[in-house]
Order: structure tokens, then sequence, then C-alpha cells
């Protein structure tokens, strides 16, 4: 977790340097549709993660958050089928 806090911070302090906030989160919001809603969940449950006896739970939780992720807005299906060469994949 904290690498990936590490990495989340140097991209933000390279696309405040370069002045491109504006077309980041364009992008961002592009690529994950409603992503302050899925940022806010992930990160009460990752909050919740912290009490020790409910530490499982959240694991289970941000687990389905990012299978639900994963298929609906990643689109995985088609796309894997289109990578491996499956006739009649969109």
């Amino acid at each position: 977790m904290p690498f990936a806090l590490i990495i989340a911070g140097i991209l933000l302090i390279l696309v405040g340097y370069q002045g491109t906030q504006g077309q980041f989160f364009t992008m961002l919001l592009g690529d994950v549709p409603q992503f302050g809603v899925w940022f806010v969940a992930i990160m009460v449950i990752g909050a919740i993660g912290y009490i020790p006896r409910l530490k499982d739970l959240s694991n289970a939780f941000l687990a389905l958050i990012v299978l639900v992720l994963f298929l609906t807005h990643g689109a995985f299906f088609s796309q894997f089928n289109k990578a491996i060469g499956v006739k009649g994949a969109a």
C-alpha cells in the first residue's frame, strides 16, 4: 500500500509540475466513470480495515469492489476475446 501511495504522489507532483491537471482528471474521469464515488468508497472501506476485528470484512469488500470495477468498467471479457482472436468478439 505505501508503494501505491508513493507512486500516486509522484504522479500528482509530475502532473502539477507540468500544469496538466485538467487533462489528467478529464482522462481519469473518462476511464472510470464516477471516479469520485468509487474513490470515496475504497477509502472508507480501507479505513474500516484499520479496526482489527473488521479487517477481514474490509478486505472482502475491497476485493468485491476491485472485481466489480474490473468486470464492468474495464470491459475485460470483450477485450480479452479480441486479444486472443475469438471470432464474434466486439
